[in-house]
């Protein structure tokens, strides 16, 4: 559970709406339990540095979908915050290929935060649609912090 301190931590205080962290492991685990290589990044990207408070196996390289592309979730994360104020636009791109999908969300929280995250799946079973529909609850809590 560390790094739900780290994520109420490096988004705000605690409000009385935000999620319960049983809710939030729970949104956590769908991700991390997709049958394959799943990594996974999530950071606060309107500071100087990127503040990751959530990842898993965030820094190893892993195809992403796109032709000869392996990058890791982390990298990702970092190339959203290295698009500074541009950057700062809700919204979603991702890559799907044989056996391997990414996708990174940018998101503004409840407090005023933007917020990064990245996730690749590599597997047979890896497809945009169901991880999609996986990472959606965990993304409906990130707003709400």
């Amino acid at each position: 559970m560390r790094w739900l301190a780290g994520l109420l931590l490096a988004l705000a205080a605690p409000s009385a709406a935000a999620p319960k962290p049983e809710a939030v492991g729970a949104a956590f685990a769908r991700i991390v339990e997709l049958p394959g290589e799943v990594s996974l990044a999530a950071a606060v990207i309107d500071r100087r540095e990127p503040s990751f408070f959530l990842t898993q196996k965030a820094e190893r390289a892993m195809a992403t979908g796109r032709p000869g592309e392996t990058l890791s979730p982390a990298d990702l994360v970092r190339k959203a915050h290295s698009d500074g104020p541009k950057g700062r636009v809700e919204g979603e791109q991702g890559a799907e290929g044989p056996a391997a999908v990414s996708k990174v969300w940018r998101l503004r929280t409840r407090n005023r935060r933007w917020v990064a995250m990245a996730i690749v799946w590599n597997g047979e079973s890896a497809r945009m649609g169901t991880l999609d529909s996986t990472a959606e609850p965990l993304l409906r809590l990130m707003r709400d912090f």
